[in-house]
C-alpha cells in the first residue's frame, strides 16, 4: 500500500511539472494567433504611436494586462514574448497561491498535489498558460479576491474592499469574467452567527469591484483615444456582448443550438463531482464558502456564456474550465483524505487515479497542439478531414524565418501582402516585425504606399486575373517554405481589388479550436 502510494505521488507530481514545462514551450513553440496578434496590438498603440499593426481599439482584454502590455512598447521586446511571458507567470502564481493557501484546508503534500493537478487538467489550461490573451492573470485576480473574502469566518470590511478591488481588476483584465460578480452575493452563506456582517461584506466587496470594474474601463477608454460618446458607446456595446451581457435573448432554436454545442465539450463529471464536493465539505470549514462562492461564479458564467457569447471560443469558457477543476481537486483530496484516515484503499488509489489519468489526457493533447506548432492549420480536403499535413513545427519555422527575413531588410522597405487570408495575414507578421504590412485584399486595393515587396503564401490561391499579374512580376526574390516574396518593380500598377478574388484553402484554427484534435468539434 505505501509503495503504490509513493508511486501515485510520484506520478502526479511529474505530470504536473511536465504540463508547467508544456506551457512554457507554447510560449516559443506556437505561431502567432490573430486574435491574440489584436489583443497585444491594442495595447501596445495605445502608449505608442510607433508600434504596428495599427488595430481598432480591444476593451475586453484590458485592466492590468492592458497596462502591463501596453507600457512595455516603448522598450525593445519581443511584444508576443512578452505577453505570453505574463500569462505564464500569471499561471505559476496562480498555482502557487493555491498551493500554499488551501494548505489551512487541506493539510497533506498529496492532498495539495491532487488539487494543483486536477487544474491543469482542466480542458485548456497548459495551452492558454503559454498564450497572451492574459486570461490566467484574470483568473489569478479573481481567486485572490475570493481567498480575501473567504479567508475568514466573519469578512472584515476591509478584506472585502481588498476582495472587491481584486476582483474588479479581474473583471477588468477578462471581460467574460463579469456575469460572475453577482456570485460574491454567496458570501452570506454558512456562518449563521456572522451574517448580518458577512451581507454588509458581500455588498461593500461587490459594490467596490463594480466601481474598480468602471474606473479601469474608463481609464482604458481615455488612454486608447476613444473619446467621442459614439466611439465609446461602441466599444462599450462590442465589449458587454462578447461578455454575455445583453437584455435580448436568443431565439429558442439558437439556445438550444449553443447548449447543445457546449455540452460537447463541457467536463460535465468535473462539474458533478464539484457540487458533491460543495456539499459534503465541512460546513465549519473555509473551504465549503470558498467552493460554494466559485460554482455560483462558474454557473453564472455559463449561462451569459450560453445566451450571448458570440462563438464557442474556448478563451471565453476556460475559466468555468478552471473553476469547476478546482473544485473536483477539492472533492478527490477530500476523498483521499477520508478514505486514508478510513483505511479504504480502494478509494485512496480512486482519488489519486482519476486526476492522474485526466492530466495526462490533456498532456497529450498538448503534445499534439505543439507537434503542429502552429495556430493556424491546413486544410484542403474540407473541414471533415483535417489533419496536419506538414512535419513537426512546419509553420512555426516558416514563421520565424519569414519574420527574420524581414528584420534584416532595410528599414525604409515597404511590404504588401495579397494572398494571405484573414487567419495567416499580415497582422501577425507586422506585430512580430513591428513594421507596417499593407494587406492590400483587406483594404480594397487603397493603400497609402506603394510596397517594394508583395509576400504570398501557397495555403490561398487567386483567381485567374489575380494569378495573372503576380505572373507578371517574374519569379521570386525569396522562398521560405510555404512562402513566396516577390520585388515589385515601380513603373507597375496594384490590381483593381475586384478583379482579385482569394480562394482561401487555409482552415482557421486557433486556441479555440486546438481540441478538435481530441474529436471534439
Amino acid at each position: 500500500m505505501l509503495r503504490f502510494h509513493f508511486l501515485y505521488r510520484s506520478i502526479l507530481l511529474g505530470l504536473v511539472l511536465i504540463s508547467i514545462f508544456l506551457s512554457a514551450a507554447h510560449i516559443f513553440l506556437i505561431t502567432a494567433e490573430y486574435d491574440e496578434a489584436w489583443i497585444i496590438a491594442s495595447a501596445r498603440q495605445a502608449f505608442s504611436d510607433a508600434t504596428h499593426p495599427q488595430v481598432p481599439p480591444v476593451l475586453t482584454t484590458g485592466g492590468l494586462y492592458f497596462w502591463l502590455v501596453g507600457l512595455t512598447a516603448a522598450v525593445d521586446l519581443d511584444p508576443l514574448l512578452v505577453a505570453r511571458s505574463l500569462s505564464f507567470a500569471s499561471a505559476i502564481l496562480l498555482i502557487g497561491l493555491l498551493y500554499v493557501h488551501i494548505g489551512r484546508w487541506f493539510t497533506s503534500f498529496a492532498e495539495r498535489l491532487i488539487v494543483i493537478a486536477t487544474c491543469f487538467a482542466a480542458p485548456g489550461t497548459i495551452m492558454l498558460a503559454g498564450l497572451g490573451f492574459g486570461i490566467p492573470l484574470a483568473v489569478l485576480l479573481l481567486i485572490a479576491g475570493l481567498l480575501v473574502l473567504t479567508f475568514h469566518e466573519r469578512t472584515s470590511i476591509a478584506h472585502a474592499v481588498i476582495g472587491g478591488l481584486l476582483i474588479g481588476l479581474a473583471v477588468a483584465t477578462r471581460w467574460p469574467l463579469l456575469p460572475a460578480l453577482p456570485g460574491i452575493l454567496l458570501l452570506i452563506l454558512g456562518y449563521p452567527e456572522h451574517r448580518a456582517a458577512n451581507i454588509k461584506a458581500a455588498l461593500v466587496a461587490g459594490s467596490t469591484a463594480v466601481a474598480c470594474f468602471a474606473v479601469c474601463v474608463g481609464l482604458q477608454l481615455l488612454v486608447q483615444g476613444v473619446a467621442d460618446s459614439s466611439g465609446a458607446n461602441a466599444s462599450l456595446a462590442a465589449g458587454a456582448q462578447a461578455a454575455g451581457i445583453s437584455t435580448a435573448l436568443p431565439s429558442p432554436p439558437r439556445l438550444l443550438s449553443r447548449v447543445t454545442s457546449l455540452m460537447t465539450v463541457f467536463p460535465v463529471s468535473l462539474l458533478a463531482v464539484g457540487v458533491i464536493t460543495c456539499a459534503f465539505l465541512d460546513p465549519k470549514s473555509g473551504a465549503r464558502r470558498f467552493a460554494i462562492v466559485i460554482l455560483g461564479m462558474a454557473l453564472l458564467i455559463v449561462v451569459a456564456f450560453i445566451i450571448r457569447s458570440p462563438a464557442l471560443l474556448l478563451r471565453y469558457i476556460w475559466p468555468v474550465y478552471f473553476l469547476v477543476a478546482l473544485l473536483a481537486g477539492f472533492g478527490f483530496a477530500m476523498l483521499y483524505s477520508r478514505a486514508r484516515n478510513a483505511g479504504v484503499p480502494a478509494l485512496v488509489h480512486t482519488s489519486l487515479l482519476v486526476p492522474i489519468t485526466l492530466i495526462f489526457a490533456q498532456i497529450v493533447i498538448a503534445v499534439r497542439v505543439l507537434a503542429i506548432g502552429a495556430a493556424t492549420q491546413v486544410n484542403t480536403a474540407g473541414h471533415e478531414t483535417l489533419q496536419n499535413q506538414f512535419t513537426p513545427l512546419y509553420l512555426q519555422q516558416e514563421e520565424v524565418q519569414l519574420v527574420q527575413y524581414m528584420k534584416d531588410t532595410p528599414a525604409d522597405a515597404v511590404f504588401g501582402t495579397l494572398t494571405l487570408p484573414r487567419e495567416h495575414s499580415a497582422l501577425e507578421i507586422s506585430l512580430l516585425t513591428n513594421r507596417v504590412v499593407h494587406d492590400f485584399h483587406l483594404m480594397g486595393g487603397e493603400i497609402n504606399a506603394q510596397p517594394d515587396y508583395i509576400i504570398t503564401h501557397r495555403f490561398s490561391q487567386l483567381n485567374d486575373a489575380g494569378q495573372a499579374w503576380l505572373n507578371s512580376l517574374g519569379k521570386p526574390i525569396q522562398m521560405i517554405k510555404g512562402y513566396s516574396i516577390y520585388e515589385l518593380p515601380d513603373e507597375i500598377d496594384l490590381p483593381e481589388s475586384e478583379t482579385v478574388i482569394l480562394n482561401m484553402q487555409l482552415y482557421r484554427f486557433g486556441p479555440e479550436r486546438q481540441l478538435s484534435l481530441t474529436g471534439w468539434d
